[in-house]
């Protein structure tokens, strides 16, 4: 004989709990990878800006820009001002640098080669080449 039920039962009450937490899970992990992922594309568009206005700042001006790019952060002073402090994303850290970026007056520097390893499985290479004004970033197969 069958019981007529007004209400779910315990198991079933815990296997919808059970099934809505691993979906949600999955879905804060996915949002979290995103976040960083901005995040580092947001550094990228910075460091390129950073280099534009470094270009401008020495040719226009005439004047020393330095760029010092350590595991943590990039720290871009200009002659006659404050430095200027990036933080770089957690999920970023520097593998092959130059210690220092100078550029003086309107002199080209010789092409170098910054690689930037992130925690999400990519690698970048950073390529400034001011004399030309020109910076390539580009992602390294792994």
């Amino acid at each position: 004989m069958l019981k007529n039920r007004s209400a779910f039962t315990l198991v079933e009450s815990l296997l919808v709990l059970a099934v809505t937490t691993a979906i949600l899970g999955i879905g804060v992990q996915t949002f979290k990878v995103t976040r960083e992922r901005q995040a580092e594309a947001q550094f990228f568009e910075t460091l390129v800006s950073l280099f534009e206005r470094a270009k401008m700042h020495t040719m226009l001006g005439r004047l020393v820009t330095e760029i010092n790019i350590d595991d943590r952060k990039v720290v871009y002073k200009e002659t006659y001002h404050q430095p200027q402090t990036i933080k770089m994303p957690s999920t970023l850290s520097v593998t092959k640098t130059s210690p220092k970026i100078l550029i003086i007056k309107d002199e080209m520097i010789a092409p170098r080669r910054i690689v930037l390893t992130s925690s999400l499985g990519e690698e970048y290479a950073i390529k400034p080449q001011l004399g030309w004004g020109i910076i390539h970033i580009e992602k390294l197969k792994r």
